[in-house]
Order: C-alpha cells, then structure tokens, then sequence
C-alpha cells in the first residue's frame, strides 16, 4: 500500500455505500470492531486504512474495499522508489541511495495537499529502511548492529509492539515482508543465525500462502531461497543448502524466472564440492553460463575468480 491516495474522495464513497446499505457508524463498529471514531477519520480522509480493516469492512460493505481503494490512487511514486531500492541491495550500489533520498523528498513536497494524502508512517518506515540499507552496505558488526535497530523501528511504525521475536503474531503487507526480510538477513550478521533462519523460513512460507505470485512476489521468494542458501553455506550445512536450492530451482522453472538462478546454482555447486558430489563441476558451469546469458558478464568473472582462489576449481 506503499503509494498516495485521494482519502477524501474514498472517504466519501465509503460512506456512500455504508448509507446505501442502511448501516450506522455504530453496527460497523459492533460487526467490524473497529471503533467509531477511527471510522469518522476513514470517511473523512484522514487515515489511510490497514489491508486487514479493509478486509474486514468490505464483508459488510458488499463490496471489495481494497479494490476500490486502488481507483483512487494518484500515484505510484513511493512503489517505484521501492523497486529501486530492492535493485540497488541486489547489485550493491550504495552510492545510488542518495538518489532515491532526494526522489523521496520530491514526492513528499508534491503531495501537500488536502485531497492527497499518504501514510506518513509508511514514509517514515521506508526512511528508516533506506537509512539501514546504507549502514548495512558499510558492513562491519558494530554498523550491523544499528542496521538491524532501525529495521525494528521500521517495522513499529506500521505494526505496533513488533520485535523480532513476536514476529509470528502479525499480518504483513509486501513491503513490511519487505523489510522483515532484511531484519532476518542482518540478524544473521549479529550472530542470531537460529532466528534469522526462522524469520527467512517465515517470510518465505507468508509469501507463498498469502500472496498472488506476480513476478515482484517471485522475485523476492526466490531471493529468500537464495538469503537461506547462504546461511546454510556459512554454517556448512551443505545438505540444506542443496534442498533449498533445489526447492528454489524448481519454483524458478516452474514459473519462467530467471532471476537469482545463477546465485543458487552456485551455491548447489559448491556444497556439491564440500560433499564430493561428482556434478558439482556442472553445477559451477551453470552458474556461469546463467550469468553470462543474462548478460552479467561482471558476475560470471566473479565466479569463476573466487571458485578457484578459494576452492582451487578452474571453470573453463
């Protein structure tokens, strides 16, 4: 729900229907639970309404309210801002966080007015979330550490009395599974790899069950598969890397992605090497071709330079 709205306008068209169904404030209160004063400010345009009240209130409405919510939206700035986001911790290029810093102040100022409001939370949360990914590009344990305090913070703007160890009890939307995401990545760094991997596994499993699998969501299903497989990696436990990656190989064929293949080739390859699997070499070939065929030729060298300085394996 990472985008601006005209709340008003929506405002005016839920209590349009709440009318036409001959419903008080009072009964949506009563059948919802939601309280007559957060009510008031949903139809008057001040809040922008969870994923999950909204949910709630099409049931008594008769109408799909998360559908109608999209007709009013005014644009997708802050949505774009996050696809770019997620592309710069891919290809690790920090410096171009300052970029999306000064779109984000940009659409802000653009959006001052009285019939286009946003979720200030929400744009809180993504600088939060920004702030942590510059300290996490800067990578010592110390730095780590601030990352992952910021990511907490991140999350209780939107789910109040969140920690990353009550994190099963909430609903997530796409861009808090987002940042939980992340949390789980930088708590592996901290030396909380059991609950990292808990929080990876969590993700993965939310996206699946709750999620219509557009490729944004296939995307980022398989970069958890590939977050997993370099725990297990740092852990030597090569025979989970090699089931998760071969759960990863299969979603990505069985959906026509290519994306992150290649990583997750390589990483089978590798714990194919540790266990003396005679298809390890094949595996590492793979790897390269993938990458050179997607036209990442940067991170084919990659591979081939780092499998034989620290494994000794020359792939042709």
């Amino acid at each position: 729900m990472f985008a601006s709205y005209n709340l008003i306008d929506f405002g005016n068209r839920l209590k349009e229907i709440r009318k036409n169904q001959g419903i008080s404030q009072a009964q949506v209160r009563d059948i919802v639970g939601l309280n007559e004063d957060t009510l008031r400010k949903i139809e008057h345009g001040n809040v922008l309404p969870r994923y999950d009240t909204l949910e709630l209130m099409s049931l008594v409405y008769k109408e799909d309210l998360l559908k109608l919510l999209q007709s009013y939206r005014v644009n997708q700035t802050l949505n774009d801002l996050y696809e770019c986001t997620d592309k710069i911790i891919t290809a690790h290029i920090p410096e171009d966080l300052e970029k999306i810093k000064e779109q984000l102040v940009c659409f802000k100022a653009q959006n001052q007015s009285t019939n286009m409001l946003y979720n200030a939370l929400e744009i809180e949360q993504f600088e939060l979330f920004l702030a942590s990914i510059h300290i996490y590009f800067e990578g010592n344990i110390v730095k780590r550490n601030k990352a992952f305090e910021y990511l907490q913070e991140a999350l209780n703007k939107t789910l109040t009395g969140f920690s990353p160890f009550n994190f099963k009890k909430f609903k997530y939307n796409f861009f808090e599974i987002r940042i939980l995401l992340l949390l789980g990545t930088v708590l592996y760094d901290v030396k909380q790899e059991t609950l990292s991997n808990q929080i990876l596994e969590f993700c993965l499993k939310y996206l699946l069950q709750n999620f219509t699998l557009e490729e944004k969501i296939q995307k980022l299903v398989i970069k958890i598969y590939n977050n997993l497989a370099y725990n297990y990696h740092l852990s030597n436990q090569h025979k989970k890397v090699i089931q998760v990656a071969d759960d990863c190989i299969a979603f990505s064929l069985s959906h026509n992605n290519l994306y992150g293949l290649a990583n997750i080739y390589y990483r089978k390859g590798i714990s194919a090497y540790r266990l003396k699997s005679d298809d390890y070499y094949d595996l590492l070939k793979k790897s390269v071709l993938l990458s050179e065929i997607s036209g990442n030729d940067d991170l084919a060298l990659l591979y081939r330079r780092i499998t034989f300085e620290y494994y000794g394996i020359l792939i042709e």
